[in-house]
């Protein structure tokens, strides 16, 4: 919750943590203008249709609110997008111990607006496979504008949104966060490919996709890097881009987040264990000096010795193994270890 809601205000995450920038000092404020953190009750709408796609599949989200009147202006919001590869996950319960229902109720309380929300998965069609890139960025920039359409309803400040997720949430994240209202692919908006609508949203004309902050966990952002890499993230990385990105050079291009960087894009937090076994840690050490060429306001905090979905929001976030934990195996190496080399060992969950 600490990283989440001093990344929507600009400022580091410290607990047990070290940043990438090292030299860089992590900016003290001590007064910044934080929701209230006092909303005992809050308020939980579940199953709310926010699309129906042009191949019929209903999206629906979850929102929580703090019970009671909002301030003047509206609440923040926080969209949260689940993991899972691409091809599994819900807005509900999350993947891999990283609970979304727990992730927005904890919001609420702290006093945010906090969506939750299910996205088109890729799915195997023969030899093939369904809802590939863009559909699921598609999917969550028209949830930033449901959300603006309806923020009066919900008691949202639709100038301020954030937007975080974790792993295949993590990328559709950052995609929110760099692909701009004037982003196109092969020539036509990325809102119109395939044919896609964003009914509800857009019924009464087009509102932005833009969002003001983004905090991303262990996110995917290029896809263009050697398939064997990816490693056990592999099979994720086919199901999203349709195919092999040396066969598809320009979709892997295209669905890359770190393809768009650009220097409007709004402050970005990236979280990400250095023993990730899946996201390679150098995918986000990538990402974040892309941002800082681009002059985007940026931070990467390393946490060294977590691995792959690691707790969103949870008190024990930052905290690292002790010899009352019960480790795992020691993980694979990464690309940047010699072989036969022992790695270090990761936290269980």
């Amino acid at each position: 919750m600490l990283g989440l809601a001093m990344g929507l205000m600009g400022v580091s995450p410290v607990l047990g943590a070290t940043a990438a920038a090292a030299d860089e000092p992590i900016p003290v404020i001590k007064e910044c203008d934080l929701p209230s953190s006092d909303a005992a009750n809050i308020v939980l709408d579940d199953n709310v249709t926010y699309n129906v796609t042009p191949g019929g599949e209903t999206l629906r989200l979850d929102i929580a609110v703090p019970e009671g009147e909002a301030p003047p202006g509206g609440r923040p919001l926080v969209i949260v997008l689940h993991g899972g590869g691409f091809v599994t996950g819900d807005k509900g319960e999350g993947y891999q111990g990283a609970p979304q229902r727990m992730a927005i109720q904890q919001l609420a309380h702290s006093g945010f607006a906090a969506i939750s929300a299910n996205y088109r998965l890729s799915v195997p069609e023969g030899k093939e496979y369904r809802n590939i890139f863009p559909a699921a960025v598609q999917d969550a920039r028209c949830l930033v504008r449901w959300a603006r359409r309806y923020a009066s309803n919900y008691g949202i400040d639709p100038d301020r949104i954030a937007i975080t997720g974790v792993s295949a949430g993590g990328a559709l994240a950052s995609s929110v966060a760099v692909m701009d209202d004037n982003t196109t692919l092969d020539g036509m908006s990325i809102d119109d490919v395939d044919n896609y609508t964003c009914q509800e949203a857009d019924k009464d004309g087009k509102l932005s996709s833009t969002v003001n902050r983004a905090v991303v966990y262990y996110g995917l952002e290029d896809f263009t890097i050697p398939l064997w890499r990816w490693k056990k993230a592999a099979p994720a990385v086919l199901a999203y881009l349709g195919g092999h990105p040396r066969k598809i050079p320009e979709q892997a291009h295209d669905a890359s987040p770190i393809s768009h960087v650009n220097e409007n894009d709004p402050p970005m937090l990236l979280l990400h264990g250095v023993q990730d076994e899946l996201v390679p840690y150098s995918q986000s050490v990538r990402m974040l000096n892309a941002l800082k060429q681009a002059d985007v306001r940026s931070r990467l905090v390393s946490v060294p010795l977590a691995g792959h979905a690691f707790l969103m929001f949870a008190e024990d976030y930052y905290r690292l193994p002790d010899e009352t934990d019960d480790l795992e195996r020691i993980p694979p190496c990464s690309d940047d270890i010699p072989k036969n080399h022992k790695c270090q060992f990761e936290r269980k969950g």
